[in-house]
């Protein structure tokens, strides 16, 4: 996720400064790769927490209403009444992982993928808004290729959309199969014991 944030903010700020890249820069001077290596980490963990933020209320919660049902929820609260509302996909996280390494580790697997297209959704739009800021500013590059970069941007940002979307209903899907086995496995423990 820091690459993408690396990308749009070098053309953002080469813009502003009028600059034109020069690879030799890097040639001249690699203790520049692992500083800048550092600084592409935490400017993709801090990107990805304001990103997260921007889709849990739209993506997210819309997913988990399309999802949940009142009578899915009742069922969950009535097993499992300290399950917040409020909070029902975290929470059911919480449970699930309490009850199953299993799937505990296919919700890891599916929320990192949701992570990684829900950030580059961001990613496209602001690289291709700083690639033309940076274009009309310097004109390094003649107008068909930019058309063509700008065009490719827009076709990952439609697909990774999309797919963002998809991985958003999954994981909710995701959840509430997984709480069902978790809680059928534990009814079916606690009857042999019996």
């Amino acid at each position: 996720m820091g690459i993408g944030t690396a990308t749009w903010l070098a053309l953002f700020v080469a813009g502003l400064f009028e600059y034109k890249f020069d690879a030799n820069l890097f040639l001249e001077n690699p203790a520049l790769i692992g500083t800048l290596v550092a600084i592409v980490y935490v400017l993709g963990v801090i990107v990805d927490r304001v990103i997260r933020g921007i889709f849990m209320p739209t993506f997210e919660q819309k997913a988990e209403r399309g999802i949940f049902s009142k009578a899915i929820i009742n069922h969950i609260l009535k097993i499992a009444p300290y399950i917040r509302e409020d909070n029902l996909s975290m929470e059911l996280e919480k449970f699930i992982r309490t009850k199953s390494d299993a799937l505990a580790s296919k919700i890891d697997y599916n929320r990192s993928r949701l992570r990684i297209c829900r950030a580059w959704v961001v990613h496209f739009v602001l690289i291709a808004a700083s690639l033309t800021w940076w274009h009309f500013r310097v004109s390094i590059v003649g107008l068909d290729t930019y058309l063509w970069l700008v065009g490719i941007d827009i076709l990952f940002l439609v697909l990774t959309w999309r797919t963002t979307f998809l991985l958003t209903r999954d994981h909710q899907k995701d959840l509430e199969e997984s709480f069902r086995i978790v809680t059928k496995s534990a009814a079916g423990l606690a009857a042999t014991v019996k």
